[in-house]
């Protein structure tokens, strides 16, 4: 590093970087080090906020929220979003939930937590109907069923930062997951304990297990896990 020629730019990457490490504090002293994390929901709702108000259009904080929490925090997604959402309400002035519920897609992150709603609600029919929108759009139900388990251990994880103090932005920087995601799993948290959530998980490894051995069909399977879950 100390004998870089002033032509070369040389950059590092990485998802950590431990601080106390020579090679960090090398890097630090030649050069430059920043972290890019992702922007929080707020930064997130201010910039769609400038994007509506130079379309003339009005639009609620909840609203602006409710795009971010189905379509995630990539910036090129959020923008094809609200490209959808204005064009829609076309010459009315104000855009409503209806508007976004009409013409944007969830991630399958959402649809999963939508999932976990339906179940806090102990509402079978939805939980299925949730489910079954997944399969509609080709998804494998190994696949789903890999999500699945990813939320809950998620909501397992949230749950026991909750229960220590931690507030949501900490729980979002600890975990490295999406706000709306804690938050959403923060609101489910008391639906679970976390010796139900283990159960759980305990049922979904089963599950992955009989259906890649071949010993129940992974759609029936996760059907009876889910409905199980309702219970």
């Amino acid at each position: 590093l100390a004998d870089l020629p002033p032509t070369t730019c040389l950059a590092f990457f990485e998802e950590e970087a431990n601080k106390t490490k020579k090679i960090f504090k090398a890097i630090a002293a030649k050069g430059k080090a920043c972290e890019c994390a992702p922007d929080d929901k707020n930064t997130l709702v201010m910039w769609l906020a400038k994007g509506f108000n130079a379309s003339k259009k009005k639009i609620r904080k909840s609203t602006i929220e409710l795009i971010i929490d189905r379509a995630g925090t990539d910036y090129d997604r959020l923008r094809t979003e609200y490209e959808k959402v204005v064009a829609y309400a076309g010459d009315r002035d104000e855009i409503t939930d209806d508007d976004v519920y009409a013409v944007t897609s969830e991630d399958i992150e959402a649809k999963i937590f939508d999932m976990l709603d339906a179940m806090c609600a102990r509402d079978k029919a939805l939980v299925l109907e949730k489910y079954y929108s997944l399969t509609v759009n080709n998804a494998h139900p190994l696949y789903i069923l890999a999500m699945i388990r990813i939320q809950f251990r998620t909501l397992l994880h949230v749950s026991e930062l909750y229960e220590e103090g931690m507030n949501k932005y900490d729980i979002a920087k600890r975990l490295k997951k999406k706000e709306f995601i804690v938050e959403r799993a923060i609101r489910n948290t008391r639906h679970f304990s976390a010796q139900k959530l283990e159960m759980i998980l305990e049922q979904i490894a089963d599950t992955d297990m009989k259906s890649k051995r071949g010993l129940i069909d992974p759609q029936i399977g996760i059907e009876m896990m889910l409905t199980q879950f309702t219970e």
